[in-house]
Order: C-alpha cells, then sequence, then structure tokens
C-alpha cells in the first residue's frame, strides 16, 4: 500500500498487484518471480524518502500540473 498510495483507494490496489500479481507474471515469462520482491523493496524505499503519496500521489501531482493553465509571458516590443 505504500508504494501505491497510502491515502486512496486506488493506491492500494496498484500496491496489491504490484505485491501478488508481479511474481506470477514474472515467472510465467521464466524470470525468478522472487527478483520482484527485491525491487518492491526498492520502491519501498523510495516511496517513504520521496514520495510519501505513493504512485497514485505522484501521478495525481503531475497531472494537476499538467492541467493548470500556463502563464503567457508579454511579448517584448521592437523598438
Amino acid at each position: 500500500m505504500l508504494i501505491g498510495g497510502v491515502f486512496s483507494l486506488v493506491g492500494a490496489v496498484i500496491g496489491s498487484l504490484l505485491f501478488y500479481g508481479m511474481p506470477q507474471l514474472l515467472s510465467t515469462v521464466g524470470v525468478d518471480g522472487n527478483i520482484v520482491y527485491v525491487l518492491l523493496g526498492l520502491a519501498l524505499v523510495q516511496a517513504i524518502t520521496t514520495a510519501q503519496a505513493g504512485i497514485v500521489g505522484q501521478l495525481t501531482g503531475l497531472w494537476r500540473r499538467l492541467r493548470q493553465p500556463r502563464l503567457r509571458r508579454p511579448r517584448e516590443v521592437a523598438a
């Protein structure tokens, strides 16, 4: 849940899909499924240190920044 985002239901779903779905998916492809736990540990450290809102919080922040109206710079007048 920390990786996906604690503050939303979507974050909990993303976190559970990563935790339960990725090992099975990697095993199907032929990669050792236990390697995903190392990756999830690294993602957990990243989420705790830089993005307390998780993946969903980062995507929400990105969406808000993209949706903000851009300020126009005044054109310079040629003298």
